[in-house]
Order: structure tokens, then sequence, then C-alpha cells
């Protein structure tokens, strides 16, 4: 038995680049607030799953107490319904990693999207879904407080923008 099929398999392993990783964090609420259509305040009434052309969704009614961003007609209802990949059928349930589940009595903050067969969404779907607990703070589906809670956040989107002051061009000789 030779030792170059070892040799050379050792000397390939040594001579491997180092395994790297790289964790990503999460853009910052004010960041995903700008890129959500919507930004809605309130209270989950029903979670219902139904299948639909894309498999198993649920489908989150969640009761409005305050739209702070979105489009007019968004601000006279009462009611949105959200729909998210995954959910319950029977006694199967389908889990779709990065998807927070929500459930009636949750007091939520939501980013909303509107997805490509018209349906309001999440952004990002865990990204856009912050829950206010008992005490008022608001957290992130992954449990991180969010600075200001939700009173901070809505008064930075109800605020008046100013817009930018006119910069005269620069003069080069």
């Amino acid at each position: 038995m030779s030792l170059r099929p070892a040799l050379a398999f050792a000397l390939a392993l040594a001579a491997a680049p180092a395994a790297t990783a790289m964790t990503l964090d999460p853009a910052p609420v004010p960041v995903l607030v700008r890129e959500a259509v919507a930004v809605v305040h309130g209270h989950v009434i029903a979670a219902t799953s139904d299948r639909d052309a894309r498999g198993l969704v649920t489908r989150v009614v969640v009761d409005v107490w305050e739209a702070a961003q979105g489009p007019p007609e968004l601000a006279v209802t009462d009611r949105v319904v959200v729909t998210l990949p995954g959910g319950r059928e029977g006694r199967y349930r389908t889990v779709v990693p990065g998807v927070p589940e929500l459930t009636p009595g949750d007091e939520v903050v939501l980013l909303l999207v509107v997805s490509a067969d018209a349906t309001w969404r999440p952004l990002g779907y865990a990204l856009g879904v912050l829950f206010v607990g008992d005490d008022g703070a608001l957290r992130t589906a992954r449990g991180e407080l969010v600075p200001g809670g939700w009173g901070a956040l809505r008064d930075d989107l109800l605020a008046p923008t100013t817009p930018a002051a006119p910069t005269a061009p620069t003069v080069r000789p």
C-alpha cells in the first residue's frame, strides 16, 4: 500500500482555504418602515389556514386601531387581512422558517407590502412584524426591543416632513 494517496489527500486538505461564515443583521426598524407600503397598529382577531395556488397559507385578520402610513383607503378601514405562507390543516402543520406565527389576541405593528397576488404581507415576513408587549414595549419577532416603542415610531411617521433646502450650484473657475 502506497502512502502517496494519503499524502496527497493531507496536502490538499492543508492547502484548502478555511471555511468562513457571514452573519447578516436585519436592517434597523426605521429603514424597514421606509421600505413598507403601509404601517398599521392593531389586534389580531382571527387566523385561518386554507389552500391556494401556492399551497397552504394562513390569512390573519387584524383589527386596525391606527394606520400610520399607507394608501388612503387603509386610513378608513377597520380591518386588514394579511397572508402568510404555511399554516395548519387538520392534523398537519406547515412551518415556513422566518415566518412568525400570529395568533388571536396578539397586539402588533405590521410593516406591510403588497405581494404579487395583490394581498398584504409583512415586509420580509418576520422583519415586518413587531409585537407590542403587556408592558407597552415594542419587540421584533426575534424578541429584540425597539427603542422608543410604538409611540416614537408613530411620531416619526406622522411628523410633517420638510423639504430639503435647495442648494446653490457649485461654480468652479
